[in-house]
């Protein structure tokens, strides 16, 4: 596939180095420029038309945040990830505001600075990869965002308790063969109604596959096991 470019905009050698040693790490991302400052950045990214940009906030000339808005301005086609030690809200709110796609608060671990760029690689393939997306693939793009790599762990739906949705999650990890909704129940506790909710909404999520089993007699029965590379 074709190769994600990321531009990283930070005035630090060290954190710079260590930035683009965690960008060339992560499969399918390369990086194609460095500036140490804003003003650089915003020449060389117009031309070079990354697909990432990682800015840091406090740069010498002026602020990553103000990067931000003049790269909206000009209306380039690219993304930005936050990368900084600002905490304030006010910076974390105009970041928020201009579309930044994650905002990573130094000192992070490689996990984190991970988790964030294949987050954004399954987005990014989702909205490259076809012309057209229909409201589901849409709606599903939305809700994996939400996912760490253990299981749910952000925003769930009504009805949803995060709690009880990662431990069927774990459940299912664990198990050598497909589940029916009754075992499931069984196993964590709940009421097969419950369990057949949770596990309907984690298949809409891509974390499990359901198949279907016929019997000679009676209904069909459907079982359910955890999605390979969903981790």
């Amino acid at each position: 596939m074709k190769k994600i470019n990321v531009f990283i905009v930070e005035d630090d050698p060290m954190v710079l180095k260590i930035n683009q040693r965690f960008a060339e790490q992560t499969p399918d991302f390369q990086v194609i420029g460095t500036a140490k400052t804003a003003g650089e950045a915003l020449e060389s990214i117009t031309a070079l038309c990354p697909d990432l940009v990682l800015i840091d906030v406090y740069l010498p000339d002026f602020s990553g945040i103000e990067l931000l808005k003049q790269i909206r301005q000009r209306d380039l086609k690219l993304d930005v990830i936050i990368i900084t030690a600002a905490q304030d809200t006010a910076s974390i709110t105009e970041a928020l505001r201009h579309g930044v796609t994650d905002y990573l608060i130094k000192p992070f671990d490689f996990d984190r600075f991970n988790k964030s760029f294949m987050s954004y690689r399954k987005r990014w393939l989702s909205l490259n990869q076809k012309n057209v997306i229909s409201q589901e693939d849409f709606d599903n793009l939305l809700v994996s965002q939400q996912h760490e790599e253990s299981g749910v762990n952000t925003i769930t739906p009504k009805g949803i308790n995060k709690q009880t949705l990662n431990i069927l999650l774990e459940c299912l990890k664990k198990e050598k063969q497909s589940l029916s909704t009754k075992e499931v129940a069984i196993k964590i506790r709940v009421s097969q109604a419950t369990a057949l909710k949770y596990l309907n909404y984690l298949e809409r999520c891509g974390q499990v596959t359901v198949k279907v089993f016929y019997g000679s007699v009676g209904r069909p029965t459907y079982k359910y096991f955890f999605k390979p590379g969903q981790t």
